[in-house]
């Protein structure tokens, strides 16, 4: 984290007034900083914009202050699209499951026991593949591909 050097000792220009706004009627603002731009407020930050916001770092920590070097107390984002995958293949394996314990009928054992013997290889497949996928292979939980390797909250 950026810690700024007080007192500064070298060139600036400090604006104080009652309310200050930055205009630019036929082009854009922009604010450069070799070390760090801060943006604070003692109320609310508001952000917006007719098109889109992009926010570009190799790490995007969301919540309170952090150590550059630190991940604790930090989560990465789950994946929309890629959690509603596993939790879309979940969901098929368990209607399945469902449908063929639904189907299941004490009149008729032998065919019953084969619509169940018939379910859950079915079943054991997709949760072993949902499994490698949450586990990140097995290798370490914190690679899985439903997790971003970018973006992270407390």
């Amino acid at each position: 984290m950026y810690v700024p050097e007080f007192p500064y000792k070298g060139k600036q220009i400090i604006v104080s007034s009652g309310r200050v706004i930055v205009h630019a009627k036929n082009d854009g603002v922009f604010l450069f900083g070799k070390k760090n731009v801060g943006i604070s407020s003692g109320g609310e930050v508001h952000i917006e914009a007719n098109g889109e916001i992009f926010l570009d770092a190799p790490k995007i920590s969301l919540g309170g202050k952090i150590s550059a070097d630190s991940m604790i107390g930090l989560e990465p984002v789950l994946l929309g699209y890629r959690t509603n995958q596993i939790l879309i293949r979940l969901s098929e394996a368990l209607t399945e499951l469902g449908k063929s314990l639904g189907s299941m009928s004490e009149s008729d054992v032998p065919g019953s026991m084969f619509k169940l013997a018939t379910s859950g290889p079915l079943l054991l497949k997709a949760a072993q593949a949902m499994n490698n996928q949450l586990t990140g292979g097995g290798v370490d939980p914190r690679v899985a591909f439903n997790l971003s390797k970018v973006v992270y909250t407390k």
